[in-house]
């Protein structure tokens, strides 16, 4: 960021959100394979800041499927949130082989910690096999199964607007159920059609792992993953007057800056495909200094946009410089009484002395003199 350490925008007001300026979006994944047999590798792709998904997996068949004769119809359990998947890919995968000791594991990994709320996966066609999901937190250790997010199993045939499926009207499926931190949905042997699960989890994960064991037959299982994005704008004012370049940062529940811009002349800015997770944080870099801000605040995308943020900042006070001090005086040493010399000079003292002496000493050869002098 430009101009020094990033500030945190201080004073947030929120606004209603009017239908005409909402900015609500759905995404399905953009998937991507390659690979052999039993060694596949592949991505995922969402907006928002949704982070970037990498998979492995011993399937001995994954491919993408364009969504163009299976789907998700918006009357769906997902779809009622996300919309139909009509004409969007998704993943389609068979175990590693046809019986119950050589499931297919696939694992995704996410480049850094994934949203808390906003994002969902599916799981479709658990019938005469059973898949097991368990996923890894930020902190290294396997989430409880519960923080997954179970949301409802379903079955995508005979809907209105869904694909054409189900001949015999089983309505088939599948059940769920946890064991620790394993999530799983058990198909009911039968192969039948549509039959399916979902998930939202409600933590940030750092990996999911699935595991598709063979049941019956020949199964086939489908994968889905969705995002949910809606967009924040606001203003940023310094001394009540717009700042125009000053940095904004759009920063996670993970402290990762998922996006980045700037405001205009007018002070405003705006970021559009956020996943609508909770306890987002505006931060700021003004290119003039201003004052240390207020906490920081945060923001939340899990109902509806954010709109009118605004950061009321003040410019920092010019310090008043500090007197120069001038050369310092130079001062002899200090001498002490003990330290002065005698003086040189005539004593008085002493010369008093010497002189009463004298007088004496005249005195005394005078006395015999003028006794004589008196006898005469």
């Amino acid at each position: 960021m430009a101009g020094g350490a990033a500030l945190a925008l201080a004073a947030l007001t929120v606004l209603p959100v009017s239908a005409a300026h909402a900015a609500e979006t759905n995404t399905w994944s953009e998937i991507g394979v390659s690979g052999a047999p039993r060694a596949y590798t592949g991505t995922v792709s969402l907006p928002g800041g949704f982070p970037a998904t990498t998979f492995t997996s011993t399937a001995r068949e994954a491919t993408r499927i364009s969504g163009a004769s299976t789907w998700l119809p918006a009357t769906s359990d997902p779809g009622a949130i996300y919309g139909t998947s009509r004409n969007l890919p998704y993943l389609n995968q068979r175990p590693a082989s046809d019986n119950a000791a050589s499931p297919a594991v696939t694992t995704y990994t996410f480049d850094r910690p994934t949203p808390a709320a906003g994002w969902s996966f599916v799981f479709g066609d658990v019938d005469s096999d059973r898949v097991s999901v368990t996923g890894i937190g930020v902190d290294g250790a396997p989430v409880a199964a519960s923080a997954l997010g179970f949301q409802s199993a379903f079955n995508y045939c005979r809907l209105a607007g869904g694909p054409s499926c189900d001949s015999d009207n089983a309505g088939d499926l599948p059940v769920y159920s946890e064991n620790g931190s394993s999530a799983q949905l058990v198909g009911n042997v039968a192969a039948t059609d549509g039959a399916s699960g979902w998930f939202s989890p409600t933590v940030p994960l750092i990996s999911l792992t699935v595991t598709f064991q063979w049941q019956a037959g020949l199964p086939v299982y489908q994968t889905w993953f969705v995002d949910k994005t809606r967009s924040a704008d606001g203003v940023v004012t310094v001394d009540d007057e717009p700042i125009a370049d000053a940095e904004v940062s759009i920063v996670d529940r993970n402290d990762e800056v998922v996006a980045q811009t700037q405001t205009d002349p007018a002070g405003e800015w705006s970021v559009d495909q956020l996943v609508a997770d909770s306890d987002y944080t505006v931060v700021v870099d003004p290119p003039v200094d201003v004052k240390l801000p207020a906490e920081p605040v945060t923001f939340d995308l899990t109902t509806a946009d954010a709109t009118g943020i605004t950061s009321a900042l003040a410019a920092a006070a010019v310090p008043t410089p500090s007197p120069t001090p001038g050369p310092e005086e130079t001062t002899g040493p200090t001498v002490s009484a003990a330290d002065t010399l005698p003086e040189t000079g005539p004593n008085p003292t002493g010369m008093l002395v010497i002189g009463a002496g004298a007088l004496v000493l005249g005195l005394l050869v005078l006395s015999p003199a003028v006794a004589k002098r008196r006898r005469r």
